[in-house]
């Protein structure tokens, strides 16, 4: 089955800076809104997933992530939002990846305002 590609964006490192953990807490404010992982993979890694929606943001290497419906091939630094369902997970053999997936929690589980952290 042909899938299109799905959508990915750059990270301007000129504009932006580098793209790091930090720089990616900074962005999706308030912290206490999202939860924010980080992942390393080596070369060759493959798996399945299920996840929610969210964004991946890729800090150095290549990976795929395939559904029915799209391919996203990101290479660093880049950023895609992923919709939620499953998906095959992979690294090419001759990379290692670092990614940082992203997602915004439920307003159920979100502290009162006055308890709210921020990082800037």
């Amino acid at each position: 089955m042909q899938r299109a590609n799905g959508p990915v964006q750059s990270w301007n490192v000129e504009t932006e800076g580098a793209l790091t953990t930090v720089a990616i807490r900074r962005r999706h404010q308030p912290n206490d809104h999202f939860r924010i992982s980080p992942n390393s993979y080596a070369g060759g890694t493959k798996f399945p997933e299920r996840s929610r929606a969210g964004r991946v943001y890729v800090l150095f290497g290549r990976c795929k992530f395939v559904n029915d419906e799209y391919v996203w091939d990101l290479i660093a630094p880049c950023y895609a939002d992923l919709p939620a369902g499953g998906f095959t997970f992979s690294v090419p053999d001759d990379y290692d990846v670092m990614l940082v997936k992203v997602w915004e929690l439920p307003s159920e589980l979100w502290p009162p305002p006055e308890e709210r952290r921020t990082i800037g």
